[in-house]
């Protein structure tokens, strides 16, 4: 992902290169280089920085909560594991990036915990739904999201800002960046504190949590190439509570979680000839999960993943088009250490290692503002089935472009988990030499249609079917152990998104976000709906300035349905359902003279009681404000 990154990086110099000036919207993830929006083959989703500061909380699935075909679920408050769907798709199926550098962690079966994601320094966030593994790989089925940390052309940023409020909750950030000339830096790091509330539907003891977030961005463009250096490390302590025989839910309790994350990586293009670019980049990413019990370290768990890139890219014209063709190598390793006791059900401590070698193929072409990119890629395997995956998109411009419509699709791949590959005790597990990586088939069609400046709306279809779904939990009595296998039948999930976007005056805009979703999954009587995916969510936001900009206020509206989990108390488990919820927000932003700012918000305005997870208690209503200083 590192070399992702550096790959990014070095596209971002090509693209500049072979491009005039210009203050185009660029997409790192629609292609394997960097293409302008209006020019890219599949529509991205783009969250920037105005929208990141203005909702303040700076936790990402604030932030993603109703947004278009995304699913929240998190277990308790604030540092409680999140995790986040995209189009019904499984957490681990989502490739998540940082400046192009992979944060899928090996040790929590390639998934992300969103918890830990702070999004100080994020300059923006950019979201290509769909099967994607033909361009970023095997985390990619679903689709992706990455955050970029890059400062803009021209910015400057010196401030200190501080936050208190609810929960005894501290915040306290630095955020340094210059957008300038050919040579760009930003550094930034936020400490956050709270003593949280209580995780259990009983007993009256907070969760606490921890975090110390930083972020380093540098790059350098020249004339005929670009180097960026980046770099992000996180350590964080959550507490959380037992969940013991025979409820399975939590009650109050001493238990901790540590984490430690270090990702960087470096990327460099040269333009051999004006028309043919070289890329190399190099990432690494580690973590290291480590579980307290009454103060001892009881289990430990790290992943950590390194990826070499090499890309060659080549500018031609033809047949009245302006076309590209990539061929990209990669090399990637991944690496899961597991600590803790032995016991009579087996022996938990294992090293175990894979790597993949990645060929990727990518054409694109542009003919009279249409756009189609044809994209391949080959995994081979070190220790399971190779896999192959494909992407076709296609960008048609409608009424002088006023409306566009977009055609895509592809299929991806998920390769098994380390613990679906060896249990988690690898003495009593018996691993299945057949095991194939999973599959997915995708097809989405999406019209934009732009009415004016200020009033723009999509809305896209999608289908997505998934083979080969792995159940890494399966007791095969002719071997008396439990293993993994691929299961039989297809699960489906089909959706329609909205996204309408309108600004009525110059300092009111209003976003509009709607998703229906059916996901399902074969069952001994049929099909069943997926556990945790709601069948309609949605959400409004409304932005507004006042006082000659000086004040800033937003208000916003998060809907989330009701939706099926588990309860591990019954065996077999039992499915439950979970009440719809309506969350709602607001923050408060004025400028108090050219130097300081003064900031409030509110989550939960209306002191909801809601579950994500069953069993998992939720935050009611709390109040925060904060001050910013520019240095």
């Amino acid at each position: 992902m590192l070399l992702s990154s550096l790959t990014a990086v070095l596209v971002c110099g090509a693209a500049a290169a072979i491009t005039p000036p210009a203050l185009e919207e660029i997409s790192v993830i629609a292609s394997r280089i960097p293409t302008p929006l209006n020019r890219a083959s599949v529509p991205v989703q783009v969250i920037e920085r105005a929208a990141i500061d203005a909702r303040q909380s700076g936790q990402t699935a604030d932030l993603l909560r109703g947004a278009p075909g995304f699913a929240v679920s998190q277990s308790g408050g604030v540092g409680s594991v999140a995790e986040i769907r995209l189009r019904g798709a499984e957490a681990n199926q989502l490739r998540v990036s940082i400046d192009g550098i992979d944060i899928n962690d090996p040790a929590l079966g390639s998934n992300v915990d969103f918890a830990n994601l702070d999004l100080i320094g994020a300059t923006r966030i950019e979201i290509l739904p769909g099967a994607q593994s033909a361009l970023w790989g095997s985390d990619a089925l679903a689709g992706v999201i990455n955050i970029e940390t890059t400062p803009s052309a021209g910015v400057i940023r010196r401030n200190v800002a501080i936050e208190g409020g609810s929960d005894d909750t501290q915040r306290a950030a630095l955020e340094l960046a210059d957008g300038r000339g050919d040579l760009r830096y930003a550094l930034a790091t936020r400490f956050s504190e709270t003593a949280g509330t209580n995780t259990a539907l009983q007993g009256g003891e907070d969760d606490g949590y921890q975090n110390a977030t930083v972020h380093i961005n540098a790059a350098y463009e020249g004339e005929r190439g670009a180097v960026r250096v980046a770099a992000h490390a996180v350590n964080a302590t959550s507490e959380y509570d037992p969940t013991p025989f025979p409820d399975f839910v939590p009650v109050d309790g001493d238990l901790k979680l540590r984490v430690r994350q270090q990702l960087g990586g470096i990327t460099a293009n040269y333009f051999v000839l004006p028309a043919w670019n070289q890329r190399v980049a190099l990432t690494h990413y580690s973590a290291a999960n480590d579980t307290f019990e009454a103060g001892s370290r009881s289990s430990a768990a790290d992943g950590d993943k390194t990826r070499l890139t090499y890309e060659s890219d080549l500018f031609f014209d033809g047949l009245g088009a302006a076309q590209r063709a990539t061929l990209a190598y990669e090399y990637t390793v991944e690496g899961f250490s597991q600590r803790a006791a032995a016991s009579p059900f087996g022996d938990p401590n294992q090293d175990q290692h894979s790597h993949t070698n990645s060929v990727v193929a990518e054409y694109a072409g542009e003919w009279d503002g249409a756009g189609i990119t044809l994209s391949m890629r080959h995994d081979a395997n070190s220790a399971f089935s190779d896999a192959n995956s494909y992407r076709a998109a296609l960008r048609i411009p409608i009424m002088a472009q006023a409306t566009v419509a977009y055609i895509s699709a592809g299929t991806g791949t998920k390769n098994p988990t380390f613990t679906e590959r060896y249990g988690y005790s690898p003495d009593t597990f018996f691993g299945n030499a057949q095991l194939r990586p999973e599959r997915s088939r995708s097809l989405a069609v999406a019209v934009a249609h732009r009415f004016n400046e200020s009033f723009d709306v999509r809305v896209t279809g999608f289908r997505d079917d998934l083979h080969d779904e792995i159940d890494g939990f399966v007791f095969d009595p002719i071997q008396g152990g439990f293993t993994s296998r691929n299961a039989d039948g297809d699960s489906h999930r089909d959706g329609v998104e909205l996204a309408l976007h309108f600004q009525p005056t110059a300092q009111t805009s209003a976003q509009i976000d709607f998703t229906y979703l059916r996901a399902t999954e074969p069952a001994a009587n049929g099909r069943q709906d997926e556990l945790r995916r709601p069948s309609y969510s949605g959400r409004v936001v409304i932005d507004q300035a006042a006082f000659n900009d000086r004040a800033h206020f937003q208000f916003g509206v998060a809907y989330v349905g009701g939706h099926d989990d588990l309860d591990f108390g019954a065996f077999p488990a039992r499915r439950v359902g979970l009440d719809a919820y309506t969350l709602l927000h607001c923050t408060a932003r004025y400028q108090l003279n050219p130097r300081l700012e003064l900031s409030g918000r509110i989550e939960n305005i209306s002191d909801e009681n809601y579950q994500d997870v069953y069993g998992y208690r939720t935050p009611g209503r709390r109040g925060y404000v904060g001050l910013r200083m520019a240095l």
